[in-house]
């Protein structure tokens, strides 16, 4: 199979709500930063002279700016819509993904008041912030929705990884997308699979597979590319709204992640409203409409 950087061009903003529908430069420039994910920076005249300047200039009425994990984009775009709704004074603005360690780096710089994190936090990134869990989702296995499989076993999946099987058992291609190396959902499923870390590796030197830059962007080429097969999380593939095909994979207990707001330990008062919003009943109602599952308690 032939390899590319990714199945599609980047996402603009046609398709994002009105109030996320570009992200500022210095949540760019912080995240690159951090994870040199090569985006290029919206171009601004004169330059800011400071990350947080430059969202304030950027920002009417200093919204709640928050970036990271595209794992935990969709889940709290919903919320940040139903937070404002209730406090037409107050909004939130969602950036596209920047992934856990570029929305922490900006969180860090000042470029966002909250970063959203799908892996645990490294101490050098906890220190001096608070972390607040909000979600749970579970890792699984997607397909495009002409694959006629409904499981896969370890090791068979494996077998997929090192580029020992390239069909599905009816004979069909099977075409795996992966993500970069570092992925919270991969991260999380070799946690649980022995020699999945080492398959996943030699798959990312070798190049023999599609690679997708976001969780959007997974999604959009499982749904586009015929056989496709790839790693993603139930709730952000229930709320991405194109059909996909999950496929079984027994490990004995679903694997899963948390998803966490991470923001100063002394905020403004309207990052802490909204991360109190996110856990509060209304919060986590909307958590388990979403296909996650909510903490309890306060």
């Amino acid at each position: 199979m032939s390899s590319h950087s990714s199945p599609h061009p980047p996402r603009g903003a046609s398709g994002l709500d009105a109030a996320s529908a570009w992200i500022p430069s210095a949540v760019l420039l912080s995240a690159a930063a951090a994870c040199a994910l090569g985006l290029a920076a919206e171009s601004a005249s004169p330059p800011p002279a400071t990350p947080a300047r430059a969202v304030r200039a950027r920002t009417p009425g200093r919204a709640v700016e928050i970036a990271g994990s595209g794992s935990n984009v969709p889940l709290t775009r919903a919320l940040a819509r139903a937070w404002s709704a209730g406090r037409p004074e107050r909004q939130a603005v969602v950036h596209e993904s920047v992934g856990s360690g570029g929305g922490l780096r900006a969180l860090r710089d000042g470029a966002v008041d909250i970063a959203m994190a799908s892996r645990p936090l490294r101490p050098s990134e906890a220190r001096g912030m608070r972390a607040v869990r909000y979600a749970t989702t579970e890792v699984v296995l997607a397909a495009n929705t002409g694959v006629r499989a409904r499981a896969l076993s370890p090791g068979a999946l494996l077998e997929v990884l090192r580029g020992t099987r390239a069909r599905w058992d009816d004979g069909s291609p099977l075409r795996f997308i992966t993500r970069e190396a570092g992925d919270s959902s991969h991260l999380a499923l070799a946690a649980r699979l022995p020699g999945f870390s080492e398959a996943e590796d030699g798959a990312l030197r070798s190049r023999r597979f599609m690679m997708a830059t976001s969780d959007d962007d997974l999604r959009d080429a499982l749904v586009e590319t015929p056989g496709a097969l790839g790693v993603t999380d139930l709730g952000g593939m229930r709320l991405h709204g194109r059909p996909l095909t999950r496929v079984a994979l027994d490990l004995g207990a679903p694997v899963t992640k948390d998803l966490t707001l991470v923001f100063a330990a002394r905020p403004r008062p309207e990052v802490e409203d909204f991360v109190t919003f996110a856990r509060s009943p209304e919060g986590r109602a909307l958590v388990r409409a979403s296909g996650y599952t909510a903490p309890e308690g306060p």
